[in-house]
């Protein structure tokens, strides 16, 4: 029987079954995809801790050989002593300038820039931060050959089998061949792999060998590790850096958990609109049936296999759709991690497909549970519905109102649409919700793209005002080695360089420079924490503030909001410092904290002084900029004397500089508002001609009436395409006010909790809310429309039945 109602139900109703089955199937796809993503997202860094081995902090010193052991000795029982160590080891790498790598296409040491981090050859570790290759699969390097990571070929174009040349400090010149590329999930360095062999002859040709130690700890202790390093470095002359390396708050991080985030919620969206077709079909299709329903729950058969019955097709369409939206899902959902987390590893096929399958099918069972209950819609079906029908005479009532003969200037086909709507709204109200959730979808994908590819979302790193900036990569060679010898000479940083520059120029523009350090802050319950701080930052005051105000005294301070909040800090609180000078914390400070700033932490916390505040004596070196700033209102024009100092190819206006900024991200965010605006447009146009069938089915024996007293086909289609009109455009209203408040306050909850990210804010645009992405769902809804009320015209009097 059940396979008898199934074929039943396919014969039937061709159009509507294919419509179901898109929806099902995408519904499947999008499941599959967003649980992968969101697996990756939150297991991905315990998973790449525990294959990689990765350490938590890496302490490093450069010392000569003939102490560096006796060195190392100190620093172990100084660990050995240390409870909350778990473990550590001491290996060495060799450290390489910019300057000293050449590899194929990229000869200067101004592409290094594009990398931002640190090149060191290393040996092959076998203990701890090991390399696997983008299979997650180990493997070997030989003699002759070098491992780079994924990030280093992505970013200079470096493929297998090209050479790498290396030069040391008296310019003798060692010549390896990529051989393979591995998965870098730190940050820290640039590690390029050789074997042990070529490691030792480099090792005695090399003047800069780094020593360092690579410790595991309790992971609510990391910050301790800042303590310890600088109690190391009271006690000797040695000079001992650190670096963290479980930095899971990374820039890339970030907008990469941000991305999956959005993708979760437009996904949710896609299964209520679904969910809501469903509900839609299966009401409508109870009552087409609903003599048979009555005559069959008038003989007494009405339980739980009867409506198993009437939901055969849709349990159907959930295993057929689900099945083959698994083995689409499976590929699209690879590509997408690949892209967002290129550096955590891979799961295994078992564990990958185990994930997507376990969403997959609590979404079938979802939609055939759904199903079920919607049929609970059968209890309201009696032998007396059976007979006479539920819906005799519904326009003609006595109650509706209001009347046609005391509205003559209203067109008839708008009445007829306006009563339809008013008088039993309870019979749109999805198809609204529907179109509501589609307007809500396009709205937030454009502008959730444009809020991110924006100059606004760059303040979240720091960047307040970018009006142009200098790409090193594209720079001429000898522009660059000019620059780089001249601050070198002058003992400046490469930023504040430029600024002589352009200031010898006379162009009217400058980078914002500031410079930082470390620091550490006692939180309420005596817990330290580390953070860096900013010095001479002017521009402060146009970060965004989730409360308070920029510091403006030497003795406030203003901090970025999430640590604040996980401190319990607020403005008005005194914060004590403990400030570095070169990393060993040399000065405390009592500070008033004035503000709270909205910033990706990139793990750290933030503190930003005063511009008045001045850490030592005869500082003066600016490191980092927080702007680029054109003085003048004709930016095309200054930009053009800056092209002509420093090249055309590498001068970036705003745009550009987001472009640089956002780098893969970019295409990712483009091809999920692509995919999900033409997922919706199709949606809206197979909804549309679902429920324009639906209705022309239920009011076929109105419309015969009608035609049959003399109102022409033309009257008619406008009275149903007007009805569409008018849901369309309370959908579109509707749509706007949803995006721009609980969608906007869903989406700062996400990236809250989960991005760490505070503050997040759409950008307006005006144009695209309430012109062009109206105008796109309006020909979504009106071209298949004017395409399927054609059919008014082969409606006549034989479609009035004898229960008229």
């Amino acid at each position: 029987m059940f396979f008898r109602m199934l074929k039943k139900d396919l014969m039937s109703k061709k159009g509507l079954n294919t419509i179901l089955f898109i929806f099902i199937f995408i519904a499947s796809v999008l499941v599959f995809i967003t649980s992968a993503v969101l697996y990756i997202c939150f297991t991905g860094s315990a998973e790449s801790k525990k294959l990689y081995k990765s350490s938590d902090v890496i302490l490093f010193y450069n010392v000569p050989d003939e102490i560096a052991d006796s060195e190392g000795e100190r620093i172990k029982n100084y660990l050995d002593n240390k409870e909350d160590v778990i473990s550590y080891d001491l290996m060495e790498n060799i450290r390489l300038n910019d300057y000293q790598i050449d590899i194929t296409d990229f000869n200067t040491d101004k592409d290094a820039e594009k990398l931002n981090t640190n090149f060191c050859f290393m040996r092959q570790s076998l203990k701890r931060d090991l390399v696997y290759d983008r299979d997650d699969k180990p493997f070997y390097v030989k003699n002759g050959e070098v491992a780079v990571s994924s990030r280093f070929a992505a970013e200079l174009g470096a493929k297998e089998g090209d050479k790498i040349r290396i030069s040391n400090e008296l310019g003798y010149i060692y010549e390896f061949t990529i051989g393979h590329f591995y998965k870098e999930h730190t940050s820290v360095f640039c590690r390029i792999i050789v074997s042990d062999s070529d490691y030792e002859i480099l090792k005695d040709n090399f003047f800069r060998t780094f020593h360092c130690i690579y410790l595991n700890v309790r992971p609510d202790l990391i910050n301790q590790c800042y303590l310890w390093y600088n109690d190391l470095n009271k006690d000797s002359s040695l000079k001992l850096g650190i670096y963290r390396t479980t930095d899971e708050l990374s820039d890339d991080s970030i907008i990469a958990d941000l991305v999956s985030v959005f993708m979760s919620l437009l996904s949710v969206f896609m299964i209520i609109l679904i969910f809501l077709t469903i509900r839609f079909t299966v009401i409508t299709e109870l009552k087409e049936q609903e003599k048979e329903i009555g005559i069959m729950r008038a003989v007494g058969v009405d339980s739980i296999k009867f409506r198993w019955l009437f939901c055969a097709k849709y349990i159907a369409f959930s295993v057929i759709g689900g099945g083959i939206g698994i083995a689409a899902g499976y590929p699209a959902a690879k590509i997408f991690v690949n892209i967002l987390f290129s550096y955590y590893p891979m799961p295994s096929v078992f564990v990958f497909l185990a994930v997507g399958i376990s969403a997959v099918m609590s979404i079938i069972a979802g939609i055939i549970l759904f199903s079920l209950l919607t049929m609970k819609k059968m209890n309201s079906i009696s032998i007396m519905t059976a007979i006479h029908g539920e819906t005799l005479g519904e326009r003609y009532s006595p109650s509706m109102s209001p009347r046609l003969h005391k509205n003559k200037a209203v067109p008839v086909s708008l009445y007829l649409a306006l009563a339809d709507i008013t008088s039993n709204f309870r019979r749109y109200i999805f198809l609204v919700l529907t179109y509501t959730l589609c307007v809500s979808i396009m709205l937030l994908t454009v502008t959730f793209r444009h809020s991110i590819v924006s100059e606004n979302f760059m303040k979240y790193g720091l960047y307040t005002h970018i009006d142009f900036d200098l790409d090193f990569n594209k720079m001429d060679e000898d522009i660059y080695l000019r620059l780089d010898e001249k601050a070198d000479y002058e003992n400046l940083s490469l930023d504040q360089e430029i600024n002589m520059t352009l200031k010898e120029n006379n162009i009217p523009a400058h980078y914002e420079l500031y410079d930082d350090d470390i620091a550490t802050v006692t939180g309420s319950e005596g817990q330290k924490y580390d953070m860096l701080i900013y010095y001479y930052m002017k521009d402060a005051k146009d970060l965004q503030y989730s409360c308070g105000r920029a510091p403006v005294l030497k003795n406030e301070v203003a901090m970025s909001c999430y640590s604040a909040k996980r401190m319990n800090i607020s403005p008005g609180s005194i914060i004590e410092l403990d400030i570095g000078e070169n990393e060993i914390f040399v000065k405390k400070e009592q500070l008033v904290v004035t503000g709270l700033f909205d910033s990706m932490e990139a793990g750290y916390p933030i503190v930003i002084t005063s511009p008045d505040y001045v850490p030592y004596e005869g500082d003066d070196y600016r490191s980092s900029y927080s702007s680029t700033i054109i003085d003048s209102d004709d930016k095309e024009a200054v930009l053009d004397q800056i092209r002509d100092i420093f090249g055309d190819e590498c001068v970036m206006d705003t745009d550009e500089f987001i472009d640089f900024f956002l780098d893969i991200y970019i295409s990712v965010i483009d091809l999920i508002m692509y995919s999900f605006c033409i997922a919706v447009v199709v949606i809206s146009i197979l909804i549309t001609i679902l429920y324009l069938n639906i209705f022309l089915t239920e009011d076929k024996q109105d419309i015969s009436l009608l035609m049959n007293l003399g109102f022409n086909d033309k009257t008619i289609r406008r009275w149903q395409l007007l009805k569409i009109v008018v849901l369309a455009s309370v959908s579109v209203v509707l749509g706007i006010i949803l995006t721009s408040t609980l969608g906007l306050q869903f989406v700062r909850i996400l990236t809250e909790r989960i991005v760490n990210l505070t503050g997040f804010r759409f950008v307006s645009m005006p144009i695209f809310t309430f012109v062009i992405i109206p105008l796109i769902f309006s020909a979504a809804i009106l071209i298949p429309s004017l395409l399927i009320l054609r059919k008014i015209k082969n409606i006549d009097l034989r479609n009035i039945n004898e229960e008229m």
